[in-house]
This record gives C-alpha cells, structure tokens and sequence, in this order.
C-alpha cells in the first residue's frame, strides 16, 4: 500500500525530530540542578520541585515556581532556562508551540546573564553549561519549526560545549547524558558503515555513557528516563517497553512517558496494547482544558498509521472517521490539516480497492 509506506517514512523523520527534540530538554532540567549543587546559587530543591510537577502532568505548577524563581534571583542564568525548558516540556506533549516568542526571549535571558557572569570569570563551568544548554534547546525548537540544518547546527553546539565540560572535568558525571545521546544519535546514522576503517557502531558504550550520568549525577531527575527511552525506542524496544512500563507505573500522570510506552508497543506492532495506551492518552486529552482536540486528534493518527502497518483496514478507516470528525473544530483543523487531508485520502484509497 503506497500511502502506508510514505506516511511511515515521514513518522521515521519525524520521529527523529522528536528524538533530537527530547534528549535536548532533559538535559536542561538535569544539569541545572547539578549547577544548583555545586555552586549554591539556589536550593537544589526548586529543580526537583519543577521536575515532580512536570511528572504530576501540571505545567502551570512548574512554571510558577520558575517564575517566583526568577523574581527571587534576577541574576540567575538557570531561572530563564528552567522557565524555557518547561515551555518546551509543554509544547511536546500539546504539540503546541504558540509561545515561541516568550521561549526565544527566555533563552536570550539565559545566554545575557551567563554572558555576565563569563565577562568576570571566563572559566566559570556553569556559566558556560547555561550557554550550551541555551544552544541546544534553540536547535530543538528550531526542527520543529522545519528549520533542520540550523536545528542540527545549533544542537551540534551545544553537545560539543558538553564535550568540553568533560575535558576539563571528567568526573562531571551529568554531563555524560547529553554527550553521550548527541554521540549515540549520530552513530546511528553512521552504524550502516561501521565496516569502513574509523567508523564504529558506539551505540551501546552510548547507552552506557547515559546510564553513567543516571547513576552517578550530583542531581538526576526521573524525567531523565526520556533520553534513555528514545534510545531503546530506536535501538532494542523491547527493552524500551520494559523500561517504559515500569516509568509509567512511578509516573502515570505524565504524558511524556505515556506517549513513549505507545511508541514501544507501535514499534513492537503490539496492536492491542498500543490501542489501550493510546486511547487512554485520547481520553486523558478529552479532559484537559488546555488541548482542543489535537492532543485527540494525534492519538487516533498513531493508531491509524499503525492498522496500516499491520493490515486492519477497518480499523484504518475507523480512526481516520475519528480524525476527520475532530477536524471539523476550526482550531483543530488549523493545526492538523496535513493529518486530516492524509486520513481523507487514506479512506478515499481504501473505497477505491
């Protein structure tokens, strides 16, 4: 079936986007709660507070404690970018990205004031780890925008100031998740040519680098578990839905990782079971006054793609009748044309057999 396999070409890339996207964020929420225990700029306490109300689903939450973060420590690089990270938390999971503005504006806040604190103390290691981390979420917001050479740029950046910050520390646990995803995705572009001379499959040492910093971090949040997620999802997804399941059992209200758990069992063909996930999600979206349906709307698209994947026509046909039926909201047709033009001509293909 044609149109199944460009739509599952497309999810591949986007998948990527989304891969890039996500070991991106986390990153900051990990190593802000390291520069908070090390230097004593703020209670190490504010980072686990954002991260418990990210895992509890309530961005609103985690975004007045940044807020009254910033306003108690104006000079405070990790206060812009804690507020940043949960924008990018919340864009993710609402597939939403209306706030673009105050994110950009967040992360220029972020890169001025580690500017000051470098201008006076040029080796400062946390104030350079605020830069980088500005970079690499700039590039994540930037693939989503479809702008993916500057994405691509801009996260390459921001992993290599990484790199720097384990030259000149090793022992800087924290700063093993971000080298080693940034290094693990790019293996797994180079993985087909591991047979040539210099080029080595180093997927699992990755794998391992990330666990390092899981163990041996000064700071490491369980929203941590993302990189290592989509790590697993693109490496050995059995293990991914192993370790999925059991996060989602510790953290049942947050979406990030309920959206993971039916990535695994979609890419396990687990059709029941992605059903279940899936619908759930559905239904947990229905009662979120922050989605208008397109949170809905994403998850019968998935289950969609996936009939087509494992031949259930009606299926198919039942869940692009979902999607277009959404679709009649204006604000949802205005986000999700492209998913409801391709869930028509999915139907349209079906009664032309």
């Amino acid at each position: 079936m044609k149109l199944g396999v460009n739509i599952n070409r497309n999810l591949r890339g986007l998948s990527a986007v989304i891969f890039l996207k996500l070991y991106l964020l986390i990153i900051v929420f990990l190593y802000c709660g390291t520069a908070f225990a090390n230097d004593m700029l703020v209670p190490a306490e504010v980072c686990q507070r954002i991260s418990q109300a990210v895992l509890s689903g309530s961005y609103k939450d985690a975004e007045e404690i940044a807020d009254r973060f910033i306003r108690e420590y104006p000079r405070e690089p990790a206060g812009p970018l804690f507020k940043a990270s949960i924008l990018q938390y919340e864009s993710i999971d609402y597939e939403d990205y209306s706030r673009d503005d105050e994110f950009y504006k967040l992360l220029d806040d972020t890169e001025r004031l580690a500017r000051e604190i470098l201008a006076s103390d040029s080796g400062n290691l946390w104030a350079n780890y605020y830069l980088y981390a500005a970079s690499g979420l700039r590039g994540a917001r930037a693939t989503l925008s479809g702008r993916f050479l500057y994405g691509i740029i801009k996260g390459r950046s921001g992993a290599k100031g990484m790199f720097r910050i384990i030259d000149e520390n090793p022992a800087f646990c924290d700063a093993y998740l971000m080298a080693g995803s940034y290094r693990f995705w790019k293996s797994v572009k180079t993985a087909p040519f591991s047979w040539l001379p210099l080029i080595s499959d180093e997927r699992d040492k990755c794998i391992s680098e990330v666990k390092r910093a899981m163990s041996c971090g000064i700071l490491t949040v369980p929203l941590s578990n993302t990189v290592l997620l989509e790590m697993l999802l693109k490496y050995d997804p059995d293990r991914a839905v192993t370790l999925a399941e059991k996060i989602v059992a510790l953290y049942p209200s947050c979406r990030l990782f309920v959206w993971q758990l039916g990535e695994a069992y979609k890419r396990k063909a687990r059709f029941e079971d992605a059903v279940r996930v899936f619908s759930k999600i559905a239904e947990s979206m229905r009662k979120d006054e922050a989605d208008d349906g397109s949170g809905e709307l994403r998850c019968w698209w998935k289950l969609a793609v996936l009939s087509i994947s494992v031949g259930k026509k009606e299926e198919c046909i039942y869940y692009c009748k979902k999607i277009i039926s959404l679709g009649e909201r204006e604000s949802v047709f205005r986000r999700q044309h492209e998913r409801i033009d391709k869930a028509r001509r999915m139907i349209e293909e079906f009664e032309s057999e």
